[in-house]
């Protein structure tokens, strides 16, 4: 309807323009009448003759552009309503464009406040991913000093097998030298037990006999103090001369043999008091020795520890360098599972 309307009043002033230009042309005719009205009879008949042309073309100029006009009325007469009914389509389309309008600025607002929350969300997500990222690195660092530490571990572990094989080869020698010591030791206590007991038992025989002998020598000395009486007296102190003799010798030999036993017995226990003696320095060498392999035995247990908490680490590493590559994009996959954000266009970048 616009288009038709533009289309009338373009015609409208094109007429109006014709209309401007016939009346210019009768301007000019008329003044050329005037210009040649006082020529002669030949000339103003002639002319007259040319003025009454042009005059019929001009009347029928006019009444074309008459008709035109008439038409153009017409033609404006009978889309007036439709003008009028463009006016007030024109108002109901501007207010529903309006209200359109005014919808889509609501809509875009709601749009605004959800692309901020998001973009906060973002934002959010981008500290999350940051944070993750600084895990990731710190996971890595330590992967790395893992690594460096079962190296480590490793070496210190191949160099301490050697101690620990050469103690596990001396393990039975020293076990078995143990073994024999204790055996020879308590050999060598019941043997001394033995001796203090002979000694114990010797002390009084050897008192005894000592005494003996002093009582024997005591009558003897009585003996040989007593004077002579008779002939009798002479015989039986003869008799008892040799028999004072005899048992002299006897007891001379008694304790001579006395003496010489417990010498003997003496030396033995004081051989068997130094035998104890050596027992008891081996016995703290012993107990040396001993204290020396309860400690390279928990050596050993320590480095077994080590050994298993090393093949426990180095399992640990083969598990998470088997599934570390696996575990970062799956991180990455659960991120962008639950944290994704939608509806904003510079968050999926971000994400990826």
């Amino acid at each position: 309807m616009h288009t038709v309307l533009s289309h009338g009043i373009v015609d409208l002033r094109n007429s109006i323009q014709r209309n401007e230009r016939s009346l210019r042309v009768l301007q000019e005719v008329r003044a050329a009448m005037a210009s040649t009205l006082g020529s002669g009879p030949h000339d103003m008949s002639q002319a007259r003759h040319d003025l009454v042309d042009e005059v019929e073309f001009l009347k029928a100029t006019l009444s074309e552009v008459n008709a035109e006009v008439l038409d153009l009325r017409t033609a404006l007469y009978s889309i007036a309503p439709t003008l009028e009914q463009g006016h007030h389509d024109p108002r109901e389309q501007r207010d529903q464009a309006q209200a359109r309008l005014n919808d889509q600025q609501e809509e875009l607002r709601d749009l605004a406040s959800r692309l901020t929350a998001q973009t906060e969300k973002a934002t959010e997500l981008g500290r999350r991913v940051q944070e993750a990222d600084q895990a990731l690195e710190v996971m890595i660092a330590e992967v790395n000093d893992a690594r460096d530490y079962t190296a480590h571990s490793a070496r210190l572990v191949a160099g301490k097998e050697g101690v620990v094989k050469l103690a596990l080869q001396n393990k039975s020698l020293v076990v078995a030298e143990m073994s024999d010591l204790r055996r020879s030791l308590e050999a060598e206590r019941e043997n001394s037990e033995k001796a203090r007991q002979d000694r114990d038992r010797a002390l009084p025989t050897a008192a005894e006999l000592q005494e003996q002998l002093r009582v024997a020598q005591d009558r003897i000395a009585q003996l040989e103090a007593q004077p002579l009486r008779g002939q009798d007296s002479e015989a039986r102190a003869k008799d008892s001369r040799v028999r004072n003799k005899i048992l002299r010798s006897q007891t001379e030999t008694f304790q001579g043999d006395a003496l010489q036993k417990l010498g003997a017995l003496e030396s033995r226990v004081q051989g068997y008091e130094s035998l104890d003696q050596r027992h008891r320095e081996d016995l703290v060498q012993l107990e040396k020795l001993l204290r020396e392999k309860q400690a390279s035995h928990d050596l050993e247990e320590k480095l077994q520890a080590f050994q298993e908490s090393e093949r426990t680490s180095a399992r640990a590493l083969l598990h998470a360098n088997e599934h570390f590559q696996d575990a970062v994009p799956s991180f990455w996959d659960w991120v962008a599972q639950h944290l994704q954000v939608s509806g904003a266009a510079g968050v999926a970048p971000l994400i990826e």
